[in-house]
């Protein structure tokens, strides 16, 4: 499955970004006729506008002829003519760069420029020359523009947390305008993170509504480009399908999910047919290049492997022709597939380090991942285990990084805010309305006559108040419940209901406090705070085999059982994925280790076992220990996040020996030099041998077994030579 995660990452280079309320602003300045092809025929359009005198005269970012080379700036792009955008681009810069007043417009336009030719880090510095306080003096056009483009930058480079708060922005103006182009990019983005939530339905019923609007505006390619979206969808549902058919047990039940394999696959190979006879029509290459790329891989999943190589070849000349690199990367990488499942190694090779070239030419994290990956199955298939492992481990290491950038929950917890938000701003809507009618019942009643509609007035305005009172206090109730609820959500995981990581960056300052505290009090103090960083063994396979279902029941099962072995003062934080963060303030040496061996002992003497499918599962955990400071006569030796790189290189360690098991390190004895203190933190692996001496001057370090009969489980000690 992870083949394909990376098909619709194409989806980033195509950017609509041009919003409504600047077509409305300046509708009557703009050529009529551009204005109209713009969205049924933007070459049309393009011929009009490259007629016109360029804006290079202008005196501010409302005159006419700047606002028609945005437009122009924004058609290149949505057809993919990133060489005449990059000279238009050159020609605004040379004639507006000493004008005040056009700095943070080109600052963004570079940006956007720059992110359509996949140049993501030199397009970051363009975009940080925009000072956030520029914002509010800037108009509300611009900040469309802005946030889109930055959401756009963030989202191409996996940072989904802060893309999601500019899309939050920019749909806030959208919605003040009623500005359907830009609803179109926001949703266009919230697409790609749902895609890679891998909730496929939703992608499904989101894309229908984007094809609807799309459809209203005569966007043809903003409608193929959304059908493509559907295509993946379909390929993915086919996938599930068939793997979970080929793990049902159930002949029913197994018939089912066939049937469903092959839905998926019929509307899958529809898809691809409509997008290549539409994309053609319209000579949007990018989006013909997503069609022959999903058939890559459907050649590839019916093994027809002849076949796939043939429409690598088409995909790689046509992505060539025009320049194209990330598609053309795909391309060779699925060809580098093909090639290693015909036994083609030194083939497959090839294809994929012009793969891995084309991924770090347009700066793409998720798809540099996944070659790491493939390079690591090619080199085991061909027995050459030291290379695999390797590959593996720096695969390992570039999947936890792009994990915290892209974790779910806080993509979750940013679109519950943003609907939060909406109904606090409903609600302060009503309260201003309520007290508006009512000022104004006042004013009313004032005016009429003094004697008996005094009387009136004064009933009327008392009960006014009354009601008004009355409707202040229940919203007022409703606000505190939701702010209640708003901060609950960023701090509580809501899969396990165990604390997330931003919890936990609040909760290091408190206990550091704490423990600098007691050391300073009582020098003789022997305590610290432990840190345990668990992982649960063998979980991709669980989801695989299982279901994803079955794997959140063990992520649940997991997060219970340490709650029950923890104290009170203890925190259990869900660190990401399958990995679990214990923080134990106020314990020893000896109290960690006994936690550690609790928590081995209730893994391994009891299942789990999920009520639904009748399923018992045998889960163990890996896990790395330490404490915090590591070294009495040195607190500050090693920082947090320091601390937390080494007990994840202890979990490493605890995999590498062969899982169930746990590293943990004691530092009564170690010397507090820079030397030690790297080797701990880059290079922990070589330490970690059983019976193999650490290379320190004055100490050894050996492994030692837990006390527990059914598996080994070691920790690491010092001892004085």
């Amino acid at each position: 499955m992870k083949l394909f995660i990376k098909l619709l990452l194409i989806i980033l280079f195509c950017f609509p970004l041009l919003s409504e309320a600047n077509e409305r602003i300046r509708l009557t300045d703009k050529p009529s006729e551009a204005i109209k092809l713009q969205h049924k025929d933007p070459y049309g359009a393009i011929k009009i506008l490259e007629s016109l005198p360029r804006g290079l005269n202008s005196l501010s970012p409302e005159d006419k002829t700047f606002v028609q080379d945005l437009l122009l700036l924004r058609l290149y792009v949505k057809v993919q003519h990133l060489d005449k955008a990059i000279i238009l681009m050159e020609q605004l810069q040379q004639a507006h760069q000493d004008k005040p007043q056009f700095k943070n417009w080109l600052a963004m336009l570079n940006g956007y420029v720059l992110s359509s030719n996949l140049k993501y880090s030199a397009a970051e510095i363009q975009l940080d020359k925009v000072n956030p306080d520029d914002l509010q003096a800037e108009s509300e056009t611009f900040n469309a523009w802005y946030f889109i483009v930055k959401a756009s930058l963030l989202v191409a480079q996996n940072n989904f947390e802060p893309g999601l708060v500019n899309l939050n922005l920019a749909q806030v103006i959208a919605d003040k305008y009623d500005a359907p182009i830009l609803t179109i990019a926001i949703l266009e983005k919230r697409l790609l993170i749902t895609y890679f939530q891998q909730d496929y339905q939703k992608v499904l019923d989101d894309s229908d509504e984007l094809i609807r609007l799309a459809r209203t505006l005569e966007d043809k390619f903003t409608e193929v480009g959304t059908l493509s979206s559907k295509m993946n969808s379909y390929y993915m549902l086919m996938i599930k399908h068939g793997n979970e058919a080929d793990n049902e047990s159930n002949p029913v039940m197994q018939s089912q999910h066939l049937q469903h394999k092959q839905q998926f696959t019929d509307l899958a190979k529809q898809s691809i047919s409509d997008i290549l006879t539409m994309s053609r029509a319209i000579k949007a290459v990018h989006i013909e290049l997503r069609a022959l790329i999903l058939l890559q891989s459907l050649h590839i999943e019916a093994e027809t492997f002849g076949q796939a190589l043939a429409v690598s070849s088409e995909t790689i000349a046509l992505a060539k022709q025009y320049n194209l690199p990330y598609e053309l990367g795909v391309a060779y990488n699925n060809m580098s597939i093909a090639y290693r499942e015909m036994g083609r190694f030194d083939e497959a090779i090839t294809a994929l380090n012009q793969a891995h070239a084309l991924y770090e030419e347009v700066e793409n994290e998720q798809s540099l991942l996944w070659v790491l990956e493939d390079f690591s199955i090619i080199y085991q298939l061909m027995n050459d285990h030291q290379q695999a492992l390797e590959y593996y481990k720096q695969w390992h290491e570039a999947q936890l990084a792009l994990i915290k950038k892209t974790n779910s929950n806080q993509v979750i917890e940013l679109q519950e805010l943003f609907q939060n938000q909406k109904n606090l701003n409903e609600i302060e809507q009503l309260k201003q309305q309520n007290q508006l009618h009512s000022e104004k019942l006042k004013s009313k009643n004032i005016q009429q006559a003094f004697a008996v509609c005094f009387v009136i007035s004064l009933i009327i305005f008392v009960i006014s108040i009354w009601h008004r009172n009355r409707a202040v206090h229940a919203k007022n109730l409703l606000l505190d419940e939701l702010n209640e609820k708003l901060t609950e959500q960023a701090i509580i995981d809501p899969l396990s209901g165990l604390y997330n990581r931003r919890f936990f960056t609040e909760l290091q300052h408190n206990l550091s406090n704490g423990i600098e505290r007691q050391m300073i009090d009582n020098p003789q103090t022997t305590n610290r705070i432990g840190l345990v960083l668990i992982d649960i063994d063998l979980f991709k396979n669980i989801n695989d085999t299982y279901g994803h279902d079955v794997g959140d029941e063990v992520i649940q099962n997991l997060a219970s059982r340490l709650k029950n072995i923890c104290r009170k003062s203890d925190y259990v934080i869900r660190w990401g994925g399958e990995e679990f963060l214990v923080v134990l303030p106020d314990t020893t040496q000896t109290g960690l280790k006994q936690f550690c061996q609790k928590l081995l002992d209730d893994c391994n003497q009891s299942s789990i076992v999920i009520d639904e499918s009748e399923i018992t599962l045998n889960v163990t955990v890996s896990f790395g220990a330490s404490t915090l400071p590591l070294l009495k006569a040195h607190p500050q030796w090693l920082t947090w996040n320091e601390s937390i790189k080494l007990v994840d290189n202890l979990l490493y360690c605890a995999k590498q020996t062969g899982r169930n098991r746990g590293v943990m390190i004691n530092g009564k004895n170690i010397d507090d030099t820079m030397e030690n203190k790297q080797q701990l933190l880059s290079s922990p692996t070589q330490a970690f041998q059983q019976n193999e001496p650490w290379p320190m001057t004055k100490h050894t370090y050996t492994l030692q077994p837990f006390s527990h009969d059914e598996c080994r489980k070691w920790t690491i000690t010092t001892t004085s030579e």
